[in-house]
């Protein structure tokens, strides 16, 4: 058996001389039957560039899984994420109400309280002079630390009641009209409402107020005792304060409310 070549590397088995497309093909080498029944095996290397594309494939479908893991994460998470969100929201509406339904409460208390101002003077400056001792009188003794009397609080209220909110109300009514009317807040007519008021009003009211206390506690024995005894020293003490709360008094608050203003400094002084 031989093996003739004939052409583009094919190879044929063939017995002596054979004609191919005219022309003979001569035997080159000796061919077993053990080799012509053997099968060629060629093995193959894979190119270097498959194994990249390979390796750009896994990285691909790594990263695509990643990718639908956190979408997937993200999505779980978004309904709780709105929850939070719409409970946040509203907590901040029900605080936005809140607030605002305190201050449309302030304003309108307000409102009333000047409509009552200008209406009813006296009685409403009476009540706010009653309401200003009463709360002055309960922190007074929660400072002190004593058992709470009711009788000392109700006295207290019952002066700033009958005497010191509408005797203060026609007090102030002769200092607007008597002490520069045409220029109320200048300084000339602030210091001199201020001095009158220090050493005029301050001593008498303060003698008055001692009297009425004695007077309600049922000793009245011991009204000009109590004056002598403490009239200097309250005055004194007054002086520390209340020039210069007056002074603001007279310069910046309207003459309708300057009654609230003195309970409103006596109560801030106390707390």
């Amino acid at each position: 058996m031989y093996s003739e070549r004939a052409g583009m590397g094919t190879t044929l088995p063939c017995r002596g001389r054979l004609p191919f497309s005219g022309n003979p093909l001569h035997a080159r080498h000796f061919v077993s039957r053990k080799d012509q029944k053997r099968p060629a095996v060629t093995a193959v290397a894979s190119p270097p560039y498959k194994h990249a594309k390979q390796a750009r494939q896994s990285a691909d479908a790594q990263s695509a899984a990643s990718a639908f893991n956190s979408d997937s994460i993200r999505l779980s998470s978004a309904p709780r994420a709105s929850q939070a969100g719409n409970q946040s929201d509203s907590q901040r509406s029900v605080q936005v109400h809140a607030s605002n339904q305190q201050s449309l409460n302030i304003s309108t208390l307000w409102g009333n309280y000047t409509r009552s101002v200008e209406t009813n003077p006296v009685l409403t400056k009476a009540c706010t002079s009653f309401f200003g001792f009463v709360l002055g009188d309960v922190l007074a003794q929660r400072l002190t630390g004593a058992d709470f009397s009711v009788l000392r609080c109700l006295r207290l209220g019952t002066y700033g009641l009958t005497l010191d909110g509408p005797l203060g109300h026609i007090w102030y009514k002769i200092l607007d009209k008597t002490i520069w009317p045409n220029d109320p807040q200048s300084n000339k007519a602030v210091l001199a409402k201020t001095a009158a008021d220090q050493l005029i009003w301050a001593p008498v009211m303060t003698c008055v107020f001692f009297a009425v206390l004695k007077a309600l506690e049922g000793h009245p024995e011991l009204i000009m005792q109590t004056i002598q005894d403490k009239l200097v020293r309250t005055v004194v003490a007054n002086y520390v304060l209340w020039p210069a709360a007056h002074f603001i008094n007279f310069k910046f608050v309207p003459g309708e409310h300057r009654i609230l203003y003195n309970n409103c400094v006596s109560v801030s002084v106390l707390s």
